[in-house]
């Protein structure tokens, strides 16, 4: 009896182990049709941006970052992600915004910067979300991953002091 509790452990484990990785592999892949490529470079103008004082009920504060594809082939921006639940990010090329980003989310959207262009990187962050203790200094990031080989993650910083 207690050979067979521990066959189905064994068992049980692996399997936990097999689900576990394909998971994991799942969330550590590159979205179909982005690969690396030399001939793309991302040049980010400002990666911190410093925005001040912040009324807590003052609605959303908007910081734009701008990221430019100076390189020969299309530049991908995807996995983009958030430092916190109280901050989204978008991105916005000519009329086309993305959806938004949360911390936490994952998504198969792939924005294709052609060579030459830009897109503004909107990171978007509610000083109400955490209320009254949500007060001073704050930083909120949004990240996301390239196909840049140079840089294949770009961190975005906005910094502000919530104030009543």
């Amino acid at each position: 009896m207690s050979n067979n509790r521990l066959t189905v452990g064994i068992l049980v484990g692996m399997v936990a182990l097999i689900v576990g990785g394909l998971y994991l592999a799942a969330r550590l892949s590159t979205p179909t049709g982005v690969k690396m490529s030399q001939k793309v470079s991302a040049s980010v103008t400002e990666t911190t941006k410093e925005r001040g004082d912040v009324g807590i009920n003052e609605g959303l504060l908007i910081t734009d970052f701008l990221i430019s594809n100076t390189g020969s082939d299309p530049l991908a921006l995807y996995d983009v992600t958030t430092s916190c639940m109280c901050t989204v990010a978008q991105v916005e090329m000519g009329s086309v915004i993305s959806p938004e980003f949360r911390m936490g989310e994952r998504s198969s959207y792939v924005a294709n910067v052609p060579p030459g262009e830009a897109a503004t990187i909107k990171l978007i962050f509610d000083p109400a979300f955490h209320g009254p203790n949500g007060l001073g200094s704050v930083t909120r990031q949004a990240m996301m991953r390239t196909n840049d080989p140079r840089q294949p993650k770009i961190v975005l910083t906005m910094s502000a002091n919530v104030v009543q």
